[in-house]
């Protein structure tokens, strides 16, 4: 008999309470993103899809929808502009009229790129302890798919939602080489495409499942120490900037505004 993952999509509440944006929005603006999208480069709307799903938005947006949004955003920044433009044709109103529907343009493309890489970012930091808990399971006696299903079952935030989407494709009767290969697709992190590797390797071979999930994760582990470490190492450099911009121009300010103030009144007195 086929258990539900403790998490995943709830189809069912998805179609029964829709929200407003859902019922009005959604089909507008999916109906003018499917028309902008046949006109656009080839690939261009299979990027956006691609990012989409590995930045965990695919319930709420798709291609043809951001497409939309991203279009409408960009034509009101560029009337905006043009409105700046015509109230002060300076070369100040002409750089504001110009920049407005460039950064309409562009500034959605940046935010999910940054989405990608924060849940990429946050996959990478859970997945070493996620496999701590596979290790316990599997070595408590559980089969590696129970394993999975509690790992998927905790509140490990991006990494248990993709587990949880794998089960659910295992349990409508996709193989699991298959269902793996679809999660690496959705989340294209480098550790966990090096786990999954190793996992078919093991099926292959016969090693126990639970050796090989207690040396990935001390390997994660150690990996994710050298990450923290290489971080703390690039601090000091990012500090530079804003301690020089911002910091040092306001220190120089406080300890040195007082004295050419009274430097200043004394020469005007003499």
């Amino acid at each position: 008999r086929l258990q539900r993952p403790t998490r995943g999509i709830d189809l069912r509440a998805m179609q029964l309470v829709p929200s407003g944006s859902d019922r009005l929005v959604a089909p507008r603006l999916t109906r003018i993103g499917s028309w902008l999208a046949r006109r656009a480069p080839a690939g261009v709307a299979d990027r956006i899809e691609q990012r989409i799903r590995r930045a965990g938005l695919q319930h709420r947006w798709d291609a043809p929808r951001y497409i939309a949004a991203k279009s409408i955003l960009t034509a009101a920044l560029a009337f905006l502009g043009a409105q700046v433009l015509a109230a002060s044709p300076t070369v100040f109103g002409t750089a504001n009229g110009i920049a407005l529907p460039l950064l309409g343009w562009r500034v959605p493309d940046l935010l999910l790129i940054r989405r990608v890489e924060q849940r990429q970012r946050e996959i990478e930091l859970a997945l070493p302890d996620a496999l701590d808990q596979m290790t316990i399971a599997v070595e408590a006696g559980l089969a590696f798919d129970g394993a999975l299903q509690r790992v998927a079952g905790t509140d490990n935030g991006a990494l248990s939602e993709e587990l949880a989407r794998t089960l659910q494709d295992v349990q409508l009767g996709i193989s699991r080489r298959r269902a793996f290969e679809a999660l690496l697709a959705r989340t294209d992190v480098a550790d966990l495409r090096q786990f999954v590797a190793t996992l078919r390797q093991t099926e292959e071979s016969g090693i126990p499942v639970a050796n090989v999930l207690r040396a990935q994760a001390e390997v994660l582990r150690v990996r994710r120490g050298e990450r923290a470490e290489e971080a703390a190492r690039k601090l000091p450099v990012k500090l530079v900037f804003p301690i020089g911009l911002c910091i040092l121009p306001s220190l120089f300010i406080v300890v040195l505004g007082p004295g050419i103030i009274s430097l200043i009144e004394t020469q005007g007195g003499g």
